[in-house]
């Protein structure tokens, strides 16, 4: 099991690399965001419920990377992943170990594809 999540990562990183570069909107990047968040939730619940959500998760990621227009838009998958980390900070009662780390890796790929798309636009309309 240990194994499938990586392939089902490099898969997926294989149909985003062979994308052309498109103009996308903030949906790819939600739905980049809800893959990885299932990911994420999957590889940390293990071999309990997560054993269970690695297909549906599988599935959802592969399905975003072949559909989505923009490889831009998959540092959604690193907003998800934060998501998660700070969502078990928030339950957790000794949150700041969990909570800090997954805002930083949240802002860390939010702020970015922000500033590429408000970039994008501008050079569009010049």
């Amino acid at each position: 099991m240990v194994l499938l999540y990586p392939a089902v990562l490099v898969a997926a990183a294989l149909i985003v690399a062979r994308r052309p570069r498109t103009t996308a909107g903030w949906r790819w990047f939600g739905a980049w965001s809800a893959a990885g968040a299932l990911m994420t939730f999957s590889f940390v619940t293990g071999f309990s419920i997560g054993l269970f959500l690695l297909p549906v998760a599988a599935f959802l990621v592969l399905l975003v990377a072949r559909r989505a227009p923009n490889a831009l838009d998959a540092t959604g998958f690193v907003f998800g992943l934060g998501a998660v980390v700070w969502s078990i900070g928030l339950l957790n009662s000794s949150y700041s170990s969990w909570l800090i780390p997954g805002i930083v890796v949240s802002a860390c790929a939010l702020f970015p594809y922000a500033a590429a798309r408000s970039g994008g636009l501008r050079r569009e309309r010049g």
